[in-house]
């Protein structure tokens, strides 16, 4: 795989040599558990890092601060709670300071936990659909632009992208210009727009698997349908190996178990899509949405069309080490 990289540090504080520090760092590659770094979550250094950034610049030049954390939560479910205490008096700094007084915080994840049996449960599906998102703002910015908080409240409760975040820190960068920008192509400014509430998964540009949209009905797994669609996926994922030279490496996918299968409906209209998630041998697991395409035989289930590319929801970095970066890693499982 090509990754694209940076000639020069791309921004007036890089963090990146302190990042790295950690991860080489004898305290965590080699004493406890590799989560810490000797006492502390790394998460603390992070956050200090970024208080520390704010607190010497004050109040002098704008500043845009982009801090993303995932170590601690990205591969636990219960991995968030570990860092509570951090986040609790980063904030309180940045209150006690007079930070917050002239900061806008949006605080954000991007998607819920993916793996394990949590991710099979309702919940865990809609959560992994479904990130949470929380906004802070200063009063000042309330009480010269009342509208916005108004149109922020009701905005909680639609159907919010990042392409609509996106729109939002556009407006934000330049919000005292009477001609600012508050849409792009694909996003509402969510402080001088209420977003639509019919709004779509195709309107807001989210891909039908990550559509938290639609209702489900169990279908039979066990039927002809379900099987049609099982075999149409472990056929396109084996293509995607063979096209990327893997056969030699990676070991063929059959279908274990068809272990859910739905029908989505969109209100009261039925749709020919339908929610498959499957276990294979080699041991994995699959997840897709496809639709059934009306011309279709069961003798010829290639008629499937999918929505999205197949997502898999277990653990695979183990497994896949042969291919490692790649972009069909997913896809493998080494021999």
């Amino acid at each position: 795989m090509n990754f694209l990289l940076f000639f020069q540090v791309p921004t007036t504080y890089w963090p990146r040599p302190m990042m790295q520090a950690i991860d080489n760092s004898n305290l965590k590659t080699k004493r406890g558990n590799a989560w810490c770094i000797g006492p502390d979550f790394p998460a603390k250094h992070y956050l200090d890092y970024t208080y520390n950034t704010m607190k010497i610049l004050g109040n002098d030049r704008p500043l845009f601060s982009y801090s993303w954390l995932s170590e601690t939560a990205h591969d636990n479910v219960n991995g968030g709670h570990r860092v509570d205490k951090y986040f609790k008096a980063f904030f309180d700094k940045m209150d006690r300071d007079g930070i917050l007084n002239s900061t806008a915080v949006f605080f954000i994840s991007d998607h819920g936990f993916r793996f394990g049996s949590f991710r099979a449960t309702a919940q865990g599906r809609y959560e992994d659909m479904l990130p949470y998102g929380f906004v802070l703002l200063p009063d000042e910015y309330y009480n010269v632009n009342p509208i916005a908080l108004a149109n922020l409240k009701v905005n909680s409760r639609r159907l919010v992208t990042v392409y609509d975040l996106h729109a939002t820190l556009l407006e934000l960068a330049d919000m005292w210009s009477e001609g600012r920008a508050t849409r792009t192509a694909n996003g509402f400014s969510l402080f001088s727009n209420i977003v639509p509430d019919d709004r779509t998964c195709a309107d807001a540009e989210i891909d039908f698997q990550f559509c938290s949209c639609f209702e489900s009905q169990p279908y039979d797994r066990k039927g002809p349908l379900a099987t049609s669609l099982g075999q149409f996926v472990m056929k396109t994922i084996n293509k995607i190996v063979a096209d990327n030279n893997g056969t030699s490496k990676c070991l063929r996918w059959v279908i274990r178990t068809i272990d859910d299968f739905t029908r989505l409906s969109q209100g009261e209209h039925w749709t020919d899509m339908f929610k498959i998630s499957l276990s294979t041998n080699p041991k994995g697991q699959f997840e897709v949405v496809a639709t059934f395409l009306r011309n279709a035989t069961l003798k010829n289930p290639t008629q499937w069309k999918l929505q999205a590319d197949v997502d898999r929801t277990d653990w695979f970095s183990t497994n896949a080490k042969c291919v490692k970066g790649t972009k069909f890693e997913r896809y493998c499982y080494c021999k």
